[in-house]
């Protein structure tokens, strides 16, 4: 169980717990992927995850293969990116790049993130967007590549509180 929050005044803050489940545990494996199919729509992600590094991710969204310019605002954002790290469910929250009502920011197609994951592995990432009044989930599964060479030193110090930008 994760809670994402702010307090005033502070700084984004990820408080988790791990929470015991009765039943078998059985894994699920999830090939690399970059497209989402979720209600007739079709997400696209493009960007490159890098360790260590503010990696810019589009997920761009289109229904009936036509691009969906009208997204609405869910918890004041386009969208919404969460990803888990594969093995320790490392927790990763993102928030997109511009708000609605900001004047420079479309309602989609595209939604535009900047994440910083912070070691190389796997990656699900989940997209939630609102449309036509629903809120949906696109799922991914994306792997990292190597982190560049003094990524740590460059760093923002941000990098480890469980957000993006």
């Amino acid at each position: 169980a994760f809670a994402d929050f702010a307090p005033t005044g502070g700084a984004g803050t990820t408080l988790g717990v791990d929470l015991a489940v009765p039943g078998a545990f059985e894994p699920a494996e999830h090939a690399p992927s970059r497209t989402a199919q979720v209600d007739g729509y079709t997400v696209e992600l493009t960007g490159e995850l890098v360790p260590g590094q503010a990696s810019p991710v589009t997920l761009t969204v289109s229904k009936d293969g036509q691009p969906v310019t009208d997204l609405q605002p869910y918890l004041a954002a386009y969208g919404h990116l969460v990803a888990l790290r594969e093995g320790d469910l490392a927790y990763l929250h993102v928030h997109p790049e511009g708000e609605p009502g900001d004047g420079r920011t479309p309602a989609g197609p595209r939604i535009d993130f900047v994440a910083e994951v912070p070691s190389a592995g796997s990656y699900r990432l989940f997209l939630d967007f609102q449309h036509e009044g629903v809120v949906r989930t696109a799922e991914f599964t994306v792997p990292t590549g190597p982190a560049l060479p003094d990524a740590a030193a460059e760093a923002p110090a941000h990098a480890d509180d469980g957000h993006g930008h």
